[in-house]
């Protein structure tokens, strides 16, 4: 399938040259299979596999779950870090877990892997730590470290990184995510923003660069020749501005590995699947989404952004699900936390019974003014959620949650889930994955996660309408 032009701001790119004119989905296909590697994408929230369709997604970091999937047919899988909201030591000493594990699965089944790197939004997270934490783990060094953020909604032109913010296309330092308590920075070129986040450690000007110039009139063997020439793990930043773009990069990338280097990718969902010889496909129908047979369906919707907030309003204004408002202020103490959890654990069993629900949190934010307040205001509400959902027996038909981190705790301390497979999207940034394989007591469903600040206003009312 052809991939549409992704970014049209007029005047920017009206310069650059036409891109590359071969269609690179079957040459990435087959390189991509050639040596049998696995392609691990680590993934920082459980968005990332919007573009990795039918790929294993795994929850559980244990040796015994990668050794399984390296003995499958998969040639890539997705690995749920959720490091976002831990410290720096414990996201060091995970980073490394999994490495060694993935090490201990390659020793037992002799598959090599890849490692693809995919952080929230990809400038935000733990970086440059990941790079450091797994290439500390490797037994050998490497020859450098790829940065290619760009994405469908974000592009690199020039090194500067545009990210589209209220349809416009702002340099990265200029929006939102640029202001995130975490994990903010104050630099859009990513070669100045590489020294800012390596404290200076990595001057700006010994970053390279592969320009769409490059990319676009050299195609792949120009990326590949350009890739060869970084040594002794040298930063090098891609610019994209097209899918097409980062196809080039891909498989210019897979080019200089047969000349036996070694990189790290740090890199956008976008680029992990076209490395692993994924195409562009047309986002899944809601219709041919799995769903089970029993009950209603449940939305959960922890997130505060507005555009949540937006849809929540649209949803409950149609009188087509239960409402069920969980009390924020009634999750910060233990005590009013158990008579809470217990009071919307029996309306939300009997409700889900009758058909959908939407189970959500009072719009009152509490320690915004306050980093650390937050993210423990965050881990208490989440875990009154999970406690909320696990207190009721029906299982519902399908889960849509909204909030990316809501969803990493709902999936794997109330689903359970250790495994799933990721389906596509279902709109834009809306990731379907299937959980169950349909054996006893494993009924097949869907889960739809989504961001906290994604999609329009009507977007839940209609995900629920046509899985209904």
């Amino acid at each position: 399938m052809e991939a549409n032009r992704l970014f049209d701001s007029p005047g920017l790119l009206e310069h650059l040259p036409e891109i590359w004119h071969q269609n690179l989905d079957q040459p990435l296909h087959a390189i991509a299979r050639q040596h049998n590697r696995m392609v691990v994408v680590m993934d920082d929230t459980l968005t990332g596999s919007q573009a990795m369709h039918n790929t294993p997604v795994l929850t559980n970091r244990q040796v015994s779950g990668f050794t399984a999937t390296f003995e499958s047919t998969a040639h890539s899988m997705v690995i749920l870090m959720n490091t976002r909201n831990l410290s720096r030591t414990d996201a060091t000493a995970l980073y490394r877990r999994v490495t060694h594990n993935l090490l201990e699965a390659q020793q037992r089944t002799g598959r090599e892997f890849v490692i693809v790197s995919r952080g929230e939004s990809t400038l935000l997270g733990h970086f440059p730590l990941d790079v450091e934490a797994v290439g500390q783990a490797m037994p050998t060094r490497y020859d450098g470290v790829l940065f290619v953020p760009g994405i469908n909604g974000s592009y690199t032109v020039d090194n500067i990184h545009y990210i589209e913010q209220d349809d416009d296309y702002l340099p990265a330092a200029e929006t939102n995510h640029a202001r995130d308590y975490a994990f903010g920075y104050s630099n859009s070129d990513m070669r100045t923003w590489l020294a800012e986040k390596t404290g200076g450690r990595i001057a700006a000007a010994s970053v390279q660069a592969i320009s769409l110039d490059t990319i676009r009139r050299g195609g792949p063997q120009a990326v590949r020749d350009r890739l060869l020439t970084l040594q002794n793990g040298a930063f090098c930043v891609a610019n994209t501005a097209h899918r097409r773009d980062i196809d080039v990069v891909a498989l210019g990338a897979h080019l200089a590995e047969q000349e036996n280097r070694r990189f790290y990718y740090r890199a956008s969902s976008d680029f992990a699947a076209a490395y692993s010889g994924i195409a562009p496909q047309p986002p899944v129908q809601p219709d041919d989404l799995p769903t089970g047979d029993s009950v209603g369906g449940l939305v959960v919707i922890g997130s505060h952004a507005r555009r949540s907030t937006e849809q929540l309003i649209a949803l409950l204004a149609s009188s087509e699900v239960t409402g069920i408002e969980v009390r924020v202020e009634s999750l910060l103490h233990d005590e009013s936390q158990r008579a809470e959890v217990a009071r919307c654990s029996d309306i939300l069993e009997s409700a889900l019974q009758q058909g959908d629900v939407v189970l959500y949190t009072s719009r009152r934010i509490i320690g915004a003014d306050d980093p650390a307040h937050a993210t423990i205001v965050t881990q208490r509400v989440n875990t009154g959620l999970v406690s909320i959902i696990n207190g009721v027996t029906a299982h519902p038909r399908y889960v849509i949650v909204k909030g990316s981190i809501t969803a990493a705790d709902v999936v794997t301390r109330s689903l359970n889930v250790k495994r799933a497979i990721a389906l596509g999207e279902v709109a834009p940034d809306a990731v379907a994955w299937q959980i169950g394989n349909g054996s006893t007591g494993q009924q097949k469903r869907s889960v739809v996660i989504i961001p906290g600040n994604t999609g329009e206003q009507d977007m839940l009312l209609h995900l629920v309408r046509q899985l209904r």
